[in-house]
């Protein structure tokens, strides 16, 4: 990374520290987990500055094997098992499976803009 450039993530030299989330992280957790089930997506990486949510990683969650060593828990076959289950599920219903969740009510989606 070179003048100008303001990535600070692994890729661009960033270094990678573990911690724990506070109770705000945590509480907007919450609140996003319900819309991204909703949505059909069972694994996302949620970027945080401070307290506020700055980005939903749900292309390229990243980070996996790093979280892993860092924590020292070896949860990607986990994924991978998910993922086989999954897939396995919907193809005895040749993949016609709505996705699956609940309706979000409005006080829900007006707690969101706060995050």
């Amino acid at each position: 990374s070179g003048d100008g450039d303001i990535r600070s993530n692994i890729s661009a030299g960033g270094t990678a520290k573990a911690f724990s989330l506070n109770s705000r992280q945590l509480e907007v957790v919450e609140i996003v987990k319900p819309l991204l089930i909703r949505d059909g997506i069972f694994f996302a990486g949620l970027d945080f500055i401070g307290d506020k949510l700055t980005e939903v990683n749900v292309f390229s969650p990243g980070g996996v094997g790093v979280i892993s060593q860092l924590i020292k828990v070896d949860f990607i076959d986990e994924i991978i098992n998910e993922l086989e289950r999954k897939h396995y599920i919907r193809s005895h219903y040749n993949y016609k499976l709505s996705k699956m969740g609940y309706p979000i009510k409005t006080r829900d989606m007006n707690r969101i803009k706060y995050c």
